[in-house]
């Protein structure tokens, strides 16, 4: 719109007219008691421009006493950019929960204290667990290293380099069954530098190994 078709125009022409009849009484209300209000937060407005485009906008409304009576000022902003972003990451993470989900390999996170804070199906199964819930509960990033010496390592690459490749470590499954695990992984760091999780790989080799084992034999 040019600012001179606007002026004199009711608030509604700004809006679809499918919210129009509605906002006449929602703007009767307010104005039986003005605030400052800001509208958005938890539900999607629609802004209408003059070519019939829509677009989600937020509102905020606040009254001016003047000397010709009260006012109320309108700021709408156009959160089209932030709504794309937010798809964009929505669908990111359905990516990213989906290849977790699926992963031949386990994945999980853990804190510095050993607590597992997620877990995808194939490390729950790896170490014996039902279920994600059951691993939460009962598990320890600690406890399942059968050899206190490989779990001062695997701790003190991740603390000092930041990364961990390919380290082989004994793990006791939650039957007592003792496996070989490839561990691969990172930490992760705040934004005041402190490590608060590890992001795990751990590949189960222990058939890979056997097989190694039984073929050396036979040479």
């Amino acid at each position: 719109y040019e600012r001179d078709e606007l002026i004199g125009q009711p608030i509604e022409a700004l809006m679809p007219e499918r919210y129009r009849e509605r906002h006449v009484d929602h703007r009767s209300d307010y104005n039986l008691s003005p605030h400052t209000r800001l509208m958005g937060y938890g539900l999607d407005l629609v802004g209408r421009r003059k070519n019939g485009d829509e677009f989600p906008i937020e509102v905020s409304l606040s009254p001016a006493e003047t000397a010709t009576g009260m006012l109320i000022i309108g700021m709408v902003h156009d959160i089209t950019a932030r709504k794309q972003a937010e798809e964009q990451r929505r669908q990111s993470e359905e990516r990213y929960r989906s290849l977790f989900e699926n992963a031949v390999f386990g994945i999980y996170r853990s804190t510095p204290a050993g607590a597992f804070i997620d877990a995808n199906p194939a490390f729950c199964s790896m170490l014996g667990y039902d279920s994600v819930e059951d691993l939460l509960q009962e598990g320890s990033a600690f406890e399942v290293f059968q050899d206190v010496n490989q779990r001062s390592t695997v701790l003190g690459e991740l603390g000092t380099r930041g990364r961990l490749r390919s380290f082989d470590a004994l793990w006791k499954r939650k039957d007592g069954k003792t496996i070989t695990v490839r561990l691969s992984g990172r930490t992760v760091r705040n934004a005041q530098g402190w490590i608060y999780a590890f992001e795990m790989l751990a590949e189960d080799v222990t058939p890979r190994l056997a097989l190694e084992e039984q073929l050396r034999h036979s040479q």
